[in-house]
């Protein structure tokens, strides 16, 4: 799986919250999964409609958060990845490699 396979991989495992890869990850009942510290400050600050998914806007239960270690392993094993992984060189220019030469 190259760079960009695994930056895809990346993306399906960002919290939709923060936005950033999901860190203690949780599912709820609608199968979304999100930060377990966003989802629960979420939560807080729309207490009045009672706990929904940020996502889908399913109603859910606030003790029905589980933690999702599946997802927990992979968002680990794709950062590992990504920090091994150099960046491709590129280089500059608009030939992309070829040499010019003056005569």
């Amino acid at each position: 799986c190259g760079i960009r396979g695994m930056q895809r991989l990346r993306e399906d495992v960002t919290c939709s919250i923060c936005l950033d890869v999901l860190d203690d990850p949780v599912s709820i009942e609608c199968g979304h999964n999100f930060c377990r510290g966003c989802l629960s400050t979420h939560w807080s600050r729309v207490s009045a409609q009672g706990p929904c998914c940020p996502e889908c806007r399913a109603p859910c239960s606030r003790d029905r958060m589980i933690p999702d270690t599946r997802v927990k392993n992979l968002v680990e094993k794709i950062s590992e990845h990504l920090q091994e992984e150099p960046e491709p060189v590129r280089p500059d220019g608009p030939d992309k490699g070829t040499r010019s030469f003056l005569l």
